[in-house]
């Protein structure tokens, strides 16, 4: 059921450390700050009795971080979490210390395809692995892939499936997909030993994608081939760079809108809004604004593209 893909990634998206010893609980603070410097949005955090901060967006990373304190025992325990590309370098951060616990630890494989998958209410599970496992489909009405779960969302081993792009909203619904697995308890202490003892990106993201195919696999949910020559190739990064309306103008501003005049001037406009589903006679450009282009490349559209 799989076409071709573009572009595969499989690495962790979450990490939650927990500890009661102060040492390791100023060095989890330590960790969390060198990422908020580079949060472009932070905000008060709570959950279960721990309270801090949340950091989002941040310069260089993909995901966000996020820290807190529990004062209500007789003792300080100190919590950090991390999601996205960000995770990879706070994993390595918190190995050191050994007062650490993992509490979940998620891998996960995300794949642009060529085209698109049908939504999850169409995929052709083995039914009565799915049966016994407890898989269940969500698909939404406009027109998303929508999202399966494997197992219970409370159980210490469960998985999602589900449409990424619709998520994000920057790529066409049904071409970017994830396959996450998420460990808690022991499950997510082995995870992280296991995950940690690759030092090599592409043997982790091996490992990962085996882990992730082997857990899909054994419930009898579809899952794609992985090809070793693709592990070292990065997910086209524009599928986390719109993040509000504010920003997507800015982006059509100052990326778009060239690409597009350099069309225009070459008298291909029509073409380049037909394929962008755009009607119109003509995009008008000031005069004096023309030979401004001529300095300007549209690698830079490009690269900007796939360098978030």
């Amino acid at each position: 059921m799989f076409p071709d893909y573009n572009s595969l990634e499989a690495d962790t998206d979450w990490v939650t450390a927990l500890t009661e010893n102060e040492l390791d609980g100023a060095a989890l603070r330590a960790i969390s700050e060198r990422y908020f410097a580079l949060a472009e949005i932070i905000k008060p955090w709570r959950m279960r009795g721990y309270h801090g901060r949340q950091g989002r967006d941040l310069q260089g990373y993909g995901g966000g971080i996020a820290y807190g304190e529990n004062l209500a025992g007789v003792q300080v325990s100190f919590i950090l979490q991390s999601w996205g590309e960000v995770c990879r370098q706070v994993a390595r951060s918190i190995l050191a210390y050994h007062h650490m616990r993992v509490s979940r630890m998620d891998y996960a494989v995300t794949v642009l395809f060529a085209r698109e998958l049908p939504p999850v209410a169409e995929w052709p599970l083995e039914e009565w692995r799915a049966q016994k496992w407890r898989v269940t489909r969500i698909v939404p009405s406009d027109g998303g892939g929508g999202t399966l779960y494997v197992g219970s969302r409370g159980s210490d081993v469960f998985g999602r499936v589900y449409d990424k792009g619709k998520q994000l909203g920057t790529i066409p619904d049904r071409t970017y997909w994830r396959w996450e697995v998420e460990w808690k308890g022991h499950h997510a202490k082995q995870a992280f030993a296991n995950y940690m003892t690759y030092e090599d990106r592409v043997e982790a993201a091996r490992f990962v994608a085996g882990q992730v195919g082997g857990y899909y696999q054994e419930h009898g949910v579809p899952f794609p081939p992985v090809r070793d020559c693709t592990l070292d190739r990065p997910v086209i990064r524009y599928a986390t760079r719109v993040k509000s309306s504010e920003t997507t103008i800015k982006w059509l501003h100052q990326q778009v809108s060239p690409a597009l005049r350099t069309l225009d001037c070459a008298g291909l406009l029509a073409d380049a809004l037909d394929a962008l589903g755009v009607y119109g006679d003509n995009l008008w450009m000031p005069p004096n604004e023309v030979k401004d282009l001529g300095g300007w490349e549209q690698s830079t559209f490009l690269q900007e593209l796939s360098d978030v």
